[in-house]
C-alpha cells in the first residue's frame, strides 16, 4: 500500500481507497463502542488497493527500477556488497 498512498490523503485518492476508508470508519466505530474489530473491518482494510496483485507487483518493480535509473545506480541493483567471497588458499 505504501507506494500507492505515498503521503496523500485517502480522500484525495478517490475510489482506489474506498475499501480502506470504509474499513477505517468501521474500525473507529468499533473502538468508540469498545468492541473488538468486526470481520468486515479486517476484510475491508486487508484488501489490496490495486487488483490483481500481480499488477501491483509489476508496477512496484517498475517504479523501483525507474528510481534506480534516475539516481544512476540501476547497474548496481544486483550487487551483493556483503556477500562472503570464497578464497582459494
Amino acid at each position: 500500500m505504501g507506494g500507492v498512498v505515498s503521503g496523500r490523503s485517502l480522500l484525495e485518492m478517490g475510489g482506489i481507497a474506498s475499501n480502506l476508508i470504509k474499513g477505517l470508519e468501521r474500525a473507529a466505530d468499533d473502538i468508540v463502542r469498545s468492541h473488538r474489530f468486526s470481520d468486515s473491518v479486517i476484510e475491508k482494510t486487508s484488501k489490496s488497493m490495486i487488483s490483481p496483485r500481480w499488477l501491483y507487483t509489476l508496477i512496484g518493480n517498475f517504479s523501483w527500477r525507474f528510481q534506480a535509473f534516475q539516481n544512476g545506480v540501476y547497474r548496481k541493483m544486483n550487487d551483493k556488497p556483503y556477500q562472503k567471497v570464497k578464497h582459494n588458499d
